[in-house]
C-alpha cells in the first residue's frame, strides 16, 4: 500500500510537472529587438512582449511583428495572479510601429521609456477586447517615474470614423500618412506633426517589378521630395468632434523588370 500510494504521488507530479510546460508561460526568448514570453493555454499559445534585447535598447525604432517563429504575438505585457509582468525600459526608444493589432495588457510596460512619443498600429482589428473590457486603462510613460509627469501614449491607426471612440482611456488617433502600393491596398501608416516625413517604411516588393518611389497622386507623376514637400492640412469633423491635422496619401511607382 505504502509503495501503491509513493508511485502515486510521483505520477501525479509529474502530471503536474507536465501541466506546467503544456500549460501556462513556457519561458522566454529573444528575437531581432524584443523579448518574448512563451504563453500556452488549453485554448491557445502565442507569445508576448516583455522587453527588448539589448540591441534593442540602442533603437530610436523598433517594430513589434505579428508572427514569431510561426507563432502570433498577442500581448504586449501580460497577467500573472492580477500582477503586471512585462516592461520596456529604454533611453533610446522613440517609436514603436505595431504590425497587427495586440492588447496592451497593463500600463506599466512603457514607464521606463521618457523619449517615447508614438505608438503605430500599421494594421488595426478592434479595440474592444477582453482585456479592455474590465480594465480600463491609459498607454503611459513615465509613470510615477522621479516625479515626472505621466504622459498618455498616442496610438495612430488608419484614418476611419470608427477608432474615433476612446471608450477604454487608450488615446486613439489618426495615422496622417498612408502609403499604398496600388490603388486601394494599404502598405502602410503613419504620424507626424510637423508636416514632414520623419520616417519612412521598408521599400515594398513585388515579384516581377522594380519599385521607383513614392509619389504624391494614384497617376504617380510627381515624386515625393521630403526637402521641400510639405504635407496637406485638413479637418476631419462627426458629429463629436473637429480635428484638424496633416495627411497626405502616397502611392509606390513600379517599373517592369
Amino acid at each position: 500500500m505504502k509503495k501503491f500510494l509513493i508511485i502515486l504521488m510521483v505520477s501525479f507530479s509529474l502530471l503536474m510537472l507536465e501541466g506546467c510546460l503544456l500549460y501556462g508561460e513556457r519561458g522566454e526568448i529573444t528575437v531581432g529587438d524584443l523579448v518574448y514570453k512563451h504563453i500556452k493555454t488549453n485554448t491557445d499559445e502565442y507569445y508576448c512582449v516583455v522587453g527588448l534585447s539589448e540591441e534593442g535598447k540602442q533603437k530610436s525604432v523598433i517594430t513589434i511583428p505579428n508572427i514569431v517563429n510561426e507563432l502570433k504575438v498577442k500581448k504586449i505585457g501580460f497577467l500573472r495572479s492580477k500582477t503586471p509582468v512585462g516592461c520596456i525600459s529604454s533611453n533610446n526608444l522613440e517609436i514603436i510601429y505595431i504590425e497587427k493589432y495586440l492588447e496592451f495588457a497593463h500600463t506599466y510596460f512603457f514607464k521606463d521609456c521618457p523619449k517615447l512619443k508614438k505608438i503605430i498600429c500599421l494594421e488595426f482589428e478592434d479595440k474592444v477586447n477582453e482585456c479592455y473590457d474590465y480594465n480600463p486603462q491609459y498607454i503611459i510613460n513615465n509613470h510615477n517615474k522621479n516625479n515626472e509627469e505621466r504622459k498618455r501614449l498616442p496610438v495612430y491607426v488608419f484614418p476611419s470614423k470608427d477608432y474615433i471612440e476612446d471608450e477604454q482611456n487608450i488615446l486613439y488617433s489618426y495615422a496622417n500618412i498612408i502609403y499604398y502600393i496600388d490603388i486601394e491596398t494599404v502598405y502602410y501608416i503613419d504620424f507626424t506633426d510637423n508636416g514632414k516625413i520623419e520616417n519612412f517604411p521598408k521599400n515594398p516588393i513585388r515579384e516581377g517589378y522594380k519599385f521607383m518611389g513614392w509619389y504624391k497622386e494614384i497617376e504617380c507623376v510627381n515624386k515625393w521630395n521630403n526637402e521641400i514637400d510639405n504635407l496637406n492640412e485638413i479637418t476631419y469633423s462627426d458629429d463629436k468632434k473637429t480635428l484638424k491635422f496633416y495627411i497626405n496619401k502616397l502611392y509606390a511607382k513600379w517599373e517592369n523588370i
